[in-house]
């Protein structure tokens, strides 16, 4: 009901991606029909490239680039060996974790420069990733219903995974506005 109710509103775009307490599959369920509302769903992790979305504004034309990465799960980052430690999966996971970002970062830089050669009147587009994980140098207040954790080992993700060219990083997992590692 609420996603009817908003997709009514004035808010052109919504986009949900799936959490660390979220069924993928549940979410993935609906997906056809919400997305003929306009209600872009990724509840299960994709190929990099298929998570980028290119908005467009009410004209038609493209107002805005969002990668919708969902919470990454260990098995969407890498496969771990047998005899493999603590220590050899974080690394897998922090690789596995930047090489997600820089292929959406990727896809999204190309979609910017063929906008722009399409639209030459347009301003630059701006690029958003979206994700659901615990970055290093995040915190957590007493009062936002977020205990310090680690998923995994998701607290050593360093915020230099998200390339630069993503104007903005939209975290879920912790509840309020900050600035990790600047």
């Amino acid at each position: 009901r609420f996603l009817c109710e908003a997709a009514k509103s004035p808010c052109r775009h919504i986009i949900l991606t799936a959490g660390n307490h979220d069924s993928p599959s549940f979410l993935d369920a609906p997906q056809a029909l919400l997305q003929a509302m306009d209600v872009h769903v990724v509840g299960h992790a994709l190929e990099p490239e298929e998570e980028v979305l290119l908005l467009n504004d009410a004209k038609g034309l493209p107002e805005l680039i969002v990668c919708a990465v969902p919470f990454l799960r260990d098995r969407d980052l890498y496969r771990l060996r047998l005899d493999g430690d603590t220590d050899e999966r974080d690394a897998l996971l922090a690789h596995g974790m930047h090489e997600h970002y820089r292929r959406c970062a990727e896809k999204a830089e190309a979609l910017r420069s063929l906008t722009s050669l399409r639209f030459p009147d347009c301003p630059p587009l701006p690029v958003i990733a979206m994700g659901h994980l615990f970055a290093a140098g995040g915190t957590v207040g007493d009062d936002d219903g977020v205990r310090d954790l680690r998923i995994g080992s998701l607290g050593q993700i360093s915020a230099d995974i998200f390339p630069p060219c993503f104007d903005y990083v939209a975290l879920g997992h912790l509840h309020g506005p900050q600035k990790v590692n600047k």
